[in-house]
């Protein structure tokens, strides 16, 4: 089984969005994707939600704002990128 890591700043919109009720559909507007996806797993999932608690073992998020001392000292502009 292959691990994933995704390296955000705050993890708590990331994680919001992959536990929320938005439509995979909808994310994934582009009609090749939608139409591979539901080749795979048919309608097993409707939701990001669905889909990331079946994912939710192979993902690590990693909060940059923990890992990098810079971040958090004020060193990089964090603030004015997330506005």
């Amino acid at each position: 089984m292959r691990k994933h890591e995704l390296y955000v700043i705050r993890d708590r919109f990331p994680l919001k969005f992959l536990n929320g009720g938005r439509a995979l559909k909808s994310v994934m507007s582009r009609h090749t994707l939608w139409t591979e996806f539901q080749k795979r797993y048919e309608k097993r999932f409707s939701t990001v939600g669905e889909y990331y608690a079946h994912r939710k073992d192979r993902v690590t998020v990693r909060d940059l704002m923990k890992i990098v001392p810079h971040f958090v000292d004020g060193v990089f502009p964090v603030e004015a990128c997330l506005e």
